[in-house]
């Protein structure tokens, strides 16, 4: 005796008992782990509030406000003025950002990304200062790794002590930009970052002794 052939579903049927099931998926992971959930939930929000350079310029009262208190923003400073505010922003994926704030309008930015390693804010080796005319900043960073020298991840290179130990040749940076006539966020042909001459940006061995009495 053959066996009745099964009714064949339509792919409508299939794809709401796929929804379905998703459905009750969710529910049953909002109901064991709530706090995950929204969690989640609340850092994909961040991310796409502050996880990307902001473009427009005409910022309503209170942005800047929120930048401070996200954890993008490491590090910022008062201008002399107190009219501006610098900001160290670091996001995802490891991007870096110099932010001039002029009240809520961004005044001046740029992705220092592939300029050098992480931002320096502990309070040993933490500087971020205006300039008196308010159109240039010093910062301190870790200074970008070269690969000219293989041989150099072979050689031993003493750190700055148990609480610096991952910190890599500090350098100080210095960020200008030109304001625009019209008080629009400066162009990126009128910014400009380098790193101060005359400092070590080269790896050597940083040698401690104790001194004795004989």
């Amino acid at each position: 005796m053959a066996l009745p052939s099964p009714t064949p579903q339509s792919p409508t049927h299939n794809n709401k008992a796929g929804l379905v099931s998703l459905f009750h998926l969710a529910v049953d992971v909002i109901g064991h782990y709530p706090v995950i959930f929204f969690g989640i939930i609340g850092l994909a929000i961040t991310a796409l509030m502050f996880g990307v350079e902001r473009d427009s310029t005409d910022l309503v009262p209170g942005d800047i406000d929120m930048l401070l208190l996200s954890g993008d923003a490491i590090a910022s400073a008062t201008s002399p003025s107190k009219t501006r505010q610098a900001i160290l922003r670091e996001v995802a994926y490891y991007k870096r950002f110099v932010e001039i704030w002029a009240g809520s309008q961004l005044e001046a930015s740029l992705d220092v990304s592939n300029y050098h390693q992480a931002f320096l804010t502990d309070d040993f080796l933490y500087s971020l200062s205006f300039s008196p005319s308010e159109t240039s900043l010093i910062y301190t960073s870790e200074f970008e790794a070269t690969d000219d020298d293989p041989y150099n991840k072979f050689r031993c290179t003493p750190h700055f002590g148990d609480t610096s130990r991952a910190k890599k040749r500090p350098t100080i940076f210095l960020f200008r930009w030109i304001r625009s006539p019209d008080f629009t966020r400066a162009t990126k042909q009128n910014l400009t970052l380098v790193a101060l001459p005359g400092q070590c940006t080269v790896t050597k061995p940083i040698l401690f002794a104790q001194a004795t009495e004989n």
